[in-house]
């Protein structure tokens, strides 16, 4: 909170290394940065078919895959594995006591969490990196925040051109809008993170001030803004979501409709309750909208069971997003680290509980991995509050309890880097076999052919 540069010097983007403003002119990086969010978004697009590869059994030919396996498996996997990253993210909390991490593992976590958080702390490596001189630690993070939403606009760009572009056919417009639905529930949480940051003040000698940067006294006109924009779209999204989906499958609800919603969730939710209570017309669309916004309910809807509530038809997946609204709320109002962390261990319990209670998942095999990732969430809170009581002792632990908290620490270190390091090389190394099998079997088949 205290820490600044001297004047004519400026903090690195990845680092809290002070450079010369001299040196400030790596705008290389911004290519870089726009190229990643090109990257992501083509990723989401064509996420169904690295899904249809993966859980495949056999080498069919390509309408017998899309017949035979389900794709739904590749988006369960992914609300999965990048919802426990960003979850997880939040529930830290460091003490003097823990087990130091050489450069190279704490690289590897901050990679492995940067991938699945979607947020610039992929680029730790390039720690020396300065654009523009001059720009404060706030300032700073509301830069690096704004990588969320460049995937969203990347994606609605690559939507707009797929159905002005009618040559790349319906299923390409329908790609780009499952992508765009993906890339904001995926990074919604993370941008609402890094704005609720910039907010978060505490009282010093009778002033709020900023947490992260101790000389901005609260609240000035762009922490308000920032407030503002919070209270449309980050905490009321997941409401959104589990509003909005039965409008948008019966037509009253078009798909831009929708899209601008997922950015500016509470006028739409508006719209949704008075539909919901004063509208029972079905306004007909054309085949092409229906399409799409068919495909948007089954990417957001599709894995989970029906849910209804007060009559009215809910989405799981808006009440696991309000779910984790709640952590970053906690997140960043509750300074003290005992008191966070209790509410977050019950919160995950609770959270456990409740899945195995509903199973809302239609396929097994999704419950199981769901629950498996509650569970390690359950597991690291628990490991942080018995941290979070040495932190508000302040005492050295005594032999015994330092050899728990060692326990600890490999525990935690087994569930944030060693399975998920394990798991991205078993998928590296099945994917290159796979590649080699498929290129032995064009091989075969060219010289099958060149011999009859």
């Amino acid at each position: 909170m205290c820490t600044l540069c001297k004047p004519g010097f400026t903090e690195a983007m990845f680092s809290n290394s002070c450079i010369d403003d001299t040196q400030c002119s790596d705008n290389w990086i911004i290519i870089v940065i726009i190229m990643s969010s090109l990257a992501y978004s083509i990723f989401f697009i064509f996420q169904e078919d690295l899904g249809s590869y993966f859980f495949s059994n056999s080498y069919k030919n390509k309408n017998d895959v899309k017949q035979n396996v389900n794709t739904s498996h590749s988006a369960e996997f992914l609300i999965t594995v990048f919802y426990y990253f960003q979850d997880v993210s939040l529930l830290n909390v460091t003490t003097p006591y823990m087990n130091s991490e050489t450069d190279i593992i704490s690289s590897l976590k901050v990679i492995i969490a940067g991938l699945f958080e979607m947020r610039f702390t992929v680029f730790h490596l390039v720690k020396d990196v300065c654009v523009l001189p001059g720009i404060s630690v706030a300032q700073k993070i509301f830069l690096k925040s704004l990588f969320s939403p460049l995937i969203w606009f990347t994606s609605l760009i690559l939507h707009s051109v797929a159905n002005c572009k009618r040559a790349f056919g319906s299923g390409m417009t329908i790609r780009t809008a499952r992508a765009f639905v993906l890339a904001v529930l995926f990074t919604m949480q993370t941008f609402g993170t890094s704005l609720f940051t910039l907010v978060t003040c505490i009282n010093i000698i009778g002033s709020n001030v900023l947490l992260v940067q101790g000389n901005i006294i609260c609240y000035t006109i762009w922490q308000k803004s920032i407030i503002v924009w919070l209270t449309v779209s980050a905490v009321p999204f997941g409401l959104f979501i589990c509003l909005s989906t039965t409008f948008l499958q019966s037509g009253q609800l078009s798909f831009p409709m929708f899209a601008t919603g997922c950015i500016f969730p509470l006028p739409f939710i508006f719209y949704c309750l008075y539909l919901q209570l004063y509208s029972s017309s079905y306004r007909e669309k054309h085949s092409a909208a229906e399409n799409v916004s068919s495909a948007v309910v089954e990417l957001i809807n599709g894995p989970f069971r029906p849910m209804k509530m007060l009559h009215f038809d809910i989405s799981w997946a808006g009440i696991i997003l309000f779910r984790r609204t709640l952590l970053v709320l906690i997140y960043t109002s509750i300074q003290t680290p005992l008191l966070r962390m209790t509410i977050f261990f019950a919160l995950c319990l609770a959270s456990l509980l409740h899945h195995n209670m509903v199973w809302p998942y239609k396929d097994q095999k999704a419950n199981i991995a769901e629950a498996i990732s509650e569970s390690a969430l359950v597991i690291t809170t628990f490991i942080n509050v018995v941290r979070a009581v040495l932190v508000s002792e302040q005492n050295k632990p005594t032999a015994p309890t330092q050899s728990i908290l060692d326990l600890f620490d490999n525990i935690d270190m087994v569930l944030q880097l060693w399975l998920p390091l394990v798991g991205i090389c078993i998928l590296f190394v099945y994917l290159m076999l796979r590649f080699m099998l498929y290129l032995y079997r064009v091989c075969r088949d060219v010289k099958c052919q060149s011999s009859s």
